[in-house]
């Protein structure tokens, strides 16, 4: 077996040592902001974020910083389409920045909300391992004021579940009978 070139260099991690961000309120700040373009065509912006207050601070800049592969991305980013049926969510979006930043009117720059705070609730949501197995990760499922997340004024959302494979249901119908547990009738209300 040929081992990497970088093999003395590169440091070991252990499977299973990652520690998610729990569901829950942050303070956050962005780092980089930039419109893109999703994959169907539509407009958006990107932040990109890292907490900076709490048992968190620094959460997004430690992964990177630690993270040796060529091709390593920052991982806190939210997507936010800016057209359409979103146009208010991305309104919304700036008003909670605005509202979070005293003094600070957003204008269409995007690079000027760069250093700016805001508040972010994290939640999680199931995905399909490429073992089939069913994982959990947790990621910034909206953007608000950051009093909301000082004042605990945010709700974090329920877990979001994948829905079922056709594979899963077809398993599931085939090996159930079709037919109820029969209820003794003295355990009935009526």
């Amino acid at each position: 077996m040929k081992l990497p070139d970088n093999w003395n260099t590169i440091q070991g991690k252990e499977y299973g040592a990652f520690t998610a961000v729990p569901p829950g309120g942050y303070i956050c700040r962005i780092v980089k902001a930039e419109e893109k373009t999703s994959q169907s065509g539509r407009h958006m912006l990107a932040l990109y974020f890292d907490i900076c207050e709490g048992e968190y601070a620094d959460y997004y800049k430690k992964d990177f910083d630690s993270n040796t592969n060529a091709d390593k991305k920052w991982r806190g980013a939210y997507h936010q389409l800016t057209e359409g049926n979103s146009e208010s969510y991305f309104k919304g979006m700036i008003i909670a920045i605005e509202k979070s930043n005293p003094g600070y009117t957003f204008t269409g720059d995007e690079s000027t909300l760069r250093g700016k705070l805001f508040g972010a609730v994290f939640g999680e949501e199931e995905y399909r391992k490429r073992d089939g197995a069913i994982g959990t990760s947790s990621k910034m499922m909206y953007l608000v004021k950051t009093d909301s997340i000082r004042d605990g004024k945010y709700t974090v959302p329920d877990k979001k579940l994948l829905k079922p494979s056709n594979d899963e249901i077809n398993t599931y119908m085939a090996n159930s009978t079709g037919f109820a547990e029969p209820v003794d009738d003295e355990e009935l209300p009526f």
